[in-house]
């Protein structure tokens, strides 16, 4: 298996691990009030299902070539960045929106903000299956050892299973009971 063959392999079982820790959040929430929570987490686990599929077989190139295939055949292929630019931007734009939605979406809790960092993450992919160059100049410049690419990939993977797994801490472990202090007791005998 080569090195990028490699990483797209640890990258899904990034994302499987993900997807499991999201429907783990889903199976503890409770069912009182809080369905929207088990939808969000099953959405979740969904994408980041769907993801590992794409990685696995390497959804990213075939949608390349596909569209190459298409460009050359149809004739646009010289000009195929009149196409890349709008649908690249748009994505962007897409990002932008979902970032601010996860920024807003507090009423959702932390299973709303997950479903909008998975978005981004499908947002995000679509960006990278574009390929439009200056776009993968920028994500395949390297920071080490590793792409910028995989930074954010694995960036947003890892938010998304912190989320599922706070979720999944506050279902299990009880709220400290708030005692009054000492001091207060006395002032009001």
């Amino acid at each position: 298996m080569e090195v990028v063959g490699q990483l797209s392999a640890l990258a899904a079982l990034a994302y499987l691990a993900t997807a499991g820790t999201a429907l783990v959040a889903a199976v503890l929430a409770p069912a009182d009030g809080r369905r929207r929570a088990r939808f969000n987490w099953i959405a979740v686990a969904g994408v980041f299902v769907l993801l590992a599929v794409w990685r696995l077989t390497n959804g990213e190139a075939v949608v390349q070539d596909i569209a190459r295939t298409w460009a050359r055949n149809s004739g646009v292929y010289d000009d195929r960045h009149s196409v890349q630019v709008p649908v690249t931007l748009g994505a962007v734009l897409m990002i932008a929106a979902l970032v601010w939605l996860a920024r807003r979406s507090s009423g959702a809790g932390l299973s709303g903000k997950a479903l909008s960092v998975s978005l981004i993450m499908v947002v995000f992919t679509a960006v990278r299956a574009t390929s439009l160059h200056a776009v993968d100049a920028l994500l395949y410049e390297s920071v080490g050892p590793v792409h910028i690419n995989y930074l954010i990939d694995l960036g947003l993977t890892a938010l998304v299973a912190v989320l599922a797994l706070a979720d999944c801490r506050r279902a299990l472990v009880p709220a400290p009971v708030k005692r009054r202090s000492s001091s207060r007791r006395r002032h009001h005998r």
